[in-house]
């Protein structure tokens, strides 16, 4: 379970999330459990160098890319323009 939390104050907003994540595998009845759990995942990324944040949770990666890079290699092109 991921916290995501969002607070609009008058000098703005303040976003803020847990870091906490875990790998999962199957039992042998078929039902996932936690095979690891990790105390340091990032899930709170800065688009480049723009006043714009994102927020993720579930999962943490799309194929073999993680949100991370993902949104690393995206905030670089809007660096660009």
């Amino acid at each position: 379970m991921t916290i995501c939390v969002s607070v609009k104050v008058r000098d703005g907003i303040v976003l803020a999330t847990d870091s906490m994540t875990q790998i999962t595998m199957n039992d042998q009845d078929g039902n996932p459990i936690a095979a690891k759990s990790f105390p340091n995942a990032r899930k709170l990324f800065q688009v480049g160098s723009l006043p714009i944040a994102v927020m993720t949770w579930g999962l943490g990666n799309i194929g073999a890319r993680t949100a991370e890079n993902l949104l690393l290699e995206f905030g670089a092109l809007c660096n660009r323009h």
